[in-house]
């Protein structure tokens, strides 16, 4: 066997185990994404099954959220960044009340302005 022949066999080897180790490796990587899309299901299944009126984690034990007539109301001091999840999960129409969050005791009030109207009225403001 030539040093040439040797050379190109040796080439050809190293490439053979690259796509071997590229083709695990993507194998690895496709049952982490699977992992993670179960956990992300579980999580919303967790979340949509939460009842109208839930407590903070227990990291976070100073706020509470509670939802009636279409609105959602927070009690207590919530992190900025539950607040950002909060509002960006509730959509872009949703607008925050004052006058709503004062009559209800509560810290924040959220909703569509339909929804923030209707409710003020059943509160009898």
């Amino acid at each position: 066997m030539s040093a040439e022949t040797s050379a190109a066999l040796i080439a050809r080897l190293a490439h053979n185990d690259a796509l071997e180790n590229a083709d695990d490796l993507i194998s690895d990587l496709a049952l982490q994404i699977i992992s993670l899309r179960n956990e992300l299901i579980r999580a919303n299944d967790e979340l949509a099954a939460l009842p109208p009126t839930h407590r903070a984690p227990s990291a976070y034990p100073s706020y509470e959220v509670a939802r009636h007539g279409g609105c959602v109301l927070i009690y207590g001091v919530i992190p900025a960044g539950d607040y950002a999840a909060l509002r960006s999960a509730l959509g872009a129409e949703v607008v925050e009340s004052r006058k709503l969050a004062t009559l209800a005791g509560a810290a924040l009030a959220l909703g569509t302005r339909e929804n923030i109207a209707a409710f003020v009225r059943d509160l009898g403001a």
